[in-house]
């Protein structure tokens, strides 16, 4: 039966997620300072970024100056991570041109740090834009927890980049029941 598929896909899901060291419902530990970050499209896609903002818990856009950026590949010299920081609309990271799984684009910070989320502008191109969108931390650079996720603008409307965030704040909330203050708002 069609409820039976769709079952046995979840059940495929989860364990696929268990496989590639990928945790979910990990707010608590999000709000605490990690290595390694990055933004992921789960699933096919072939999603790339024009820009991305790293958030400080102010909110403030993080220098990323003699940090390690990284990603899961780079289609040529002129499209790698270093290109979607450069404040420059016209430059992109995308790993390839073809719908590949689970692309992304992080950094490995020289010391732990909290983040408040993630910006992100993606290619002004129904093609190379993602629906959905995962902030994911590491300690160890193999096994990755979900901080974070959020819906996307999928379709590109003609006009100037849009920054999407990806929020920590709002996702501990949410899984919470209240503000990161307790008071039910989130500070961000």
């Amino acid at each position: 039966t069609f409820h039976g598929t769709m079952c046995r896909l979840a059940a495929v899901l989860v364990l696929g997620a268990a496989l590639l060291g990928v945790s979910k419902g990990a707010s608590e530990d999000a709000l605490r300072p990690h290595k390694y970050w990055r933004v992921k499209a789960p699933g096919f896609s072939q999603w790339a970024l024009t820009e991305t903002r790293w958030l400080a818990e102010d909110g403030t856009s993080i220098s990323l100056e003699g940090e390690a950026l990284l990603s899961s590949g780079s289609y040529a010299p002129w499209c790698t991570p270093e290109v979607a920081v450069d404040g420059d609309e016209k430059s992109y990271w995308l790993e390839g041109k073809g719908e590949t799984l689970n692309r992304w684009m992080g950094v490995a910070f020289r010391e732990p740090r909290r983040l408040a989320g993630v910006e992100v502008q993606q290619f002004k191109h129904d093609n190379y834009r993602a629906v959905f969108a995962e902030l994911e931390w590491s300690d160890d650079g193999e096994a990755w927890a979900i901080a974070a996720e959020s819906e996307l603008q999928g379709s590109y409307d003609g006009g100037p980049g849009a920054w999407e965030r990806i929020s920590i704040v709002q996702a501990a909330e949410k899984d919470n029941g209240g503000g990161a203050d307790g008071t039910g708002s989130a500070a961000l």
